[in-house]
This record gives C-alpha cells, sequence and structure tokens, in this order.
C-alpha cells in the first residue's frame, strides 16, 4: 500500500510539473506576442523580425514581411532572409528579398546558390 501511495504521488507531482510548465511556456508566448504587437505597432520592424526568427515563428515571419514591411526597409526585409535562409528555408528567403526596392541582396542570395542567370 505504501508503494502504491507512493507511485500515486510521484504520478501527482509529474502530472503538475508538466501542467505548470505548459502554463509556464505559454504565458512565455503570450508576453512575447504582446512584446511582437507594441514592435509592430511602433513599426520597428527590424526587432519584430528578430523576435519571431527567434522563437522560429516563420509563417509569421513570412506574412509579416509580404504584408506590413515597406519595400524600402532593406535592415528588415535583410534580416529576415538571413534568418530563414539560416533555417533551410531558401525559398520564403527569396520571396522576402524580392519585396525589396534594391535588389542587390536578392542578387548576392542567387548568386550565393548559383541560381543568377
Amino acid at each position: 500500500v505504501a508503494m502504491f501511495n507512493g507511485l500515486r504521488m510521484f504520478a501527482e507531482a509529474a502530472a503538475f510539473t508538466a501542467s505548470h510548465a505548459a502554463r509556464a511556456a505559454e504565458q512565455e508566448d503570450e508576453r512575447l506576442l504582446s512584446e511582437l504587437s507594441a514592435l509592430i505597432q511602433r513599426e520597428d520592424h527590424t526587432a519584430a523580425v528578430a523576435v519571431m526568427a527567434q522563437q522560429q515563428w516563420w509563417h509569421r515571419l513570412v506574412e509579416h514581411c509580404s504584408e506590413r514591411v515597406p519595400p524600402d526597409d532593406a535592415a528588415a526585409l535583410t534580416a529576415a532572409a538571413e534568418a530563414l535562409t539560416a533555417a533551410g528555408r531558401a525559398i520564403d528567403a527569396e520571396a522576402v528579398l524580392r519585396r525589396l526596392h534594391d535588389k542587390t541582396a536578392l542578387m548576392g542570395m542567387l548568386v550565393a546558390e548559383q541560381r543568377w542567370q
């Protein structure tokens, strides 16, 4: 009986710990989303890109670059493309760089991949 009670307490403690960890992760995500929202409202796209890249929110990053980042914001678009490339998402990086008015970074990426014709 004592062994059974010990196992039950261990299982309850493990469940509590897992629940607490999940709740903490949700709170961290909420905090980051709030921070991201504030950055986007201030139009600090480079910082917003950094948060999304750090969290590996790739879909959100590509969407943000496509819909919100102005084509003349080379810093934000280049940072996004670099993060996407490092994550193995070259096609998304190319799409982001195509938004730039200045195509130098896009040409550099394509040359590096030996795809410039």
